[in-house]
């Protein structure tokens, strides 16, 4: 029971040197505030930034997810373009009856 004392003593001894050690030149002092301050300054800035890097990520998939969207979109008024192109070649028919038994629109941008 001493011995299991004696160690439990030693190792409180031993923190509360390691404790001086470590509160050794934290002394609160002006410059010491001022440092603290920009400190927690640059920490504010630091998690904004992350915030804004966030957003562009965001942008940058959503940038992606539509080009690939207006590819399909090409693609398919492009295939819309071909089977027209077979109908009026292959049965004779214009632009405007197809497009009527078809129900395309007549603002489809080709």
């Amino acid at each position: 029971m001493t011995e299991k004392l004696n160690d439990i003593n030693n190792k409180l001894k031993i923190s509360m040197e390691n404790l001086t050690a470590a509160k050794t030149g934290r002394e609160p002092t002006e410059e010491r505030s001022e440092v603290l301050k920009k400190v927690a300054e640059l920490k504010a800035e630091e998690e904004s930034l992350q915030k804004e890097i966030k957003e562009y990520e965001m942008w940058e998939k959503m940038k992606n997810e539509s080009e690939i969207a207006k590819k399909a979109v090409e693609r398919w008024t492009d295939n819309l373009m071909c089977v027209q192109s077979f109908c009026q070649k292959k049965f004779g028919l214009d632009m405007k009856t197809l497009d009527k038994h078809f129900g395309i629109s007549a603002h489809i941008d080709f």
